[in-house]
């Protein structure tokens, strides 16, 4: 009867916490809650008896980001994005990244600042390093939640 009791206690005190982690994330973010219970991505999807991959696909695919709500190096780029699928092969995250508006502030030009839709940037001969540049801050926004190899795949509106 004991050991029923305390199995019985220890599943109460487990589904409460789970409680109280899910109401962080839903009040701090994914990564907010990360950082707040000094976890990784795995201990917390363990914890919540859920794959990191379903963690993060719950929590951060269709929300609207931005790169400056995050602690990364923004390189003069402040925009907007959907991450609109991630699927993993091999041990390697494709992420799909749909780039909303934004702007950067481009040291080559003197500080100028672009949008990145309604402007000439794309047809600049230094295009690619604008996507590449992109690609590192997403890259940098999603490591700390899968240290292997993340390759990106942007789906820029407006460039075709």
């Amino acid at each position: 009867m004991k050991k029923l009791i305390k199995r019985i206690l220890k599943e109460s005190i487990e589904e409460i916490e789970k409680e109280r982690v899910l109401k962080l994330i839903e009040k701090k973010g994914i990564l907010g809650t990360l950082n707040f219970l000094n976890m990784d991505i795995f201990e917390l999807a363990n914890m919540l008896n859920t794959t990191p991959m379903e963690l993060i696909r719950k929590n951060l695919i269709g929300k609207k980001l931005n790169n400056t709500d995050f602690n990364v190096r923004n390189g003069g780029y402040n925009f907007n994005f959907i991450i609109t699928d991630i699927d993993e092969h091999e041990g390697f995250w494709s992420i799909y990244v749909e780039i909303l508006d934004g702007t950067v502030d481009l040291i080559m030009t003197y500080g100028e600042t672009y949008d990145l839709w309604d402007s000439d940037l794309w047809e600049k001969d230094f295009w690619w390093e604008i996507q590449n540049e992109i690609d590192d801050i997403i890259y940098d926004i999603l490591r700390p939640y899968k240290p292997s190899e993340i390759r990106i795949k942007e789906i820029h509106h407006n460039l075709r």
